[in-house]
């Protein structure tokens, strides 16, 4: 099982993408103290929905503490989304909390745990068997992670065969299977992102991160070169080509052919 936290901030939104994946459990986690926002959830619940359609969400309201009478309509959202549970919790210390609002909120955290629980048991495919030389690959994958953080298509696909996966469907198949379970970030099915094919998923948050987190000469424009300087060090020219593919294939940044530049727009 991977768990994958993802930073709340607004520049950062648009990264999620990357790992927003079928046969997850989501837990989407709100502040109740601030006003319901319709337009909010609405935002979150379809994000989800467009990369993960039949995915159940848990809603945790959180620092409900600070307000005890929020109330999260799960009946509004029903028909179109797959929530599961709604948990109402609070990130103090409950003895630091009265009375009163420790009996709202209640073990708030093992209804969360046992939520959790009975959900991940259902997920599509968690109980399907794998041939013993599909683990291997996986766990061959992990071992290489934790010393480079890019393993070409070439070296994967000698990594099957050396395991007993042969056959490009079989290698392909499994691919699919260890990005869905967050082993790896891949994207065997698009042509520019296919031949580095396998990522460690830091590697790839990181160096976004670092390019719209910078800032230009000219707001928004970032050359060629200068994706070059914030990524130098780090990641050879050709990793650096490779990303800027993946910020157009998500549309984080635009190609200004006539320029030669990106475009990444706040």
């Amino acid at each position: 099982t991977n768990i994958w936290d993802f930073a709340g901030q607004e520049l950062t939104h648009q990264t999620h993408q990357f790992f927003l994946t079928e046969r997850s459990l989501y837990i989407y986690v709100l502040d109740a103290q601030k006003e319901d926002n319709q337009a909010r959830d609405l935002h979150w619940l379809n994000t989800i929905k467009s990369y993960s359609e039949n995915s159940p969400i848990i809603i945790v309201a959180n620092h409900f503490d600070q307000n005890v009478n929020y109330h999260f309509d799960k009946l509004r959202y029903q028909e179109n989304f797959q929530i599961v549970d709604v948990i109402y919790t609070s990130a103090c210390n409950l003895n630091s909390l009265t009375e009163g609002q420790r009996r709202c909120i209640g073990d708030s955290i093992t209804k969360l745990n046992q939520a959790i629980t009975r959900q991940l048991p259902q997920l599509p495919g968690i109980k399907r068997k794998l041939p013993e030389s599909w683990h291997k690959v996986k766990r061959a994958m992990e071992v290489f992670k934790q010393e480079q953080n890019v393993i070409d298509k070439d070296t994967y696909e000698l990594e099957c065969i050396k395991n007993g996966v042969i056959g490009k469907p079989l290698q392909s198949a499994l691919l699919k299977i260890l990005n869905s379970i967050g082993t790896v970030v891949a994207y065997p099915n698009d042509f520019r992102l296919r031949m580095t094919q396998i990522l460690k998923p830091e590697w790839v948050t990181n160096a976004v991160y670092k390019i719209v987190r910078s800032q230009s000469k000219v707001p928004g424009i970032y050359s060629e070169e200068a994706i070059g300087e914030i990524l130098n060090g780090e990641y050879t020219y050709t990793h650096q080509q490779w990303l800027v593919d993946l910020l157009i294939k998500f549309e984080l940044g635009f190609r200004l052919f006539e320029r030669n530049e990106l475009l990444i727009p706040m």
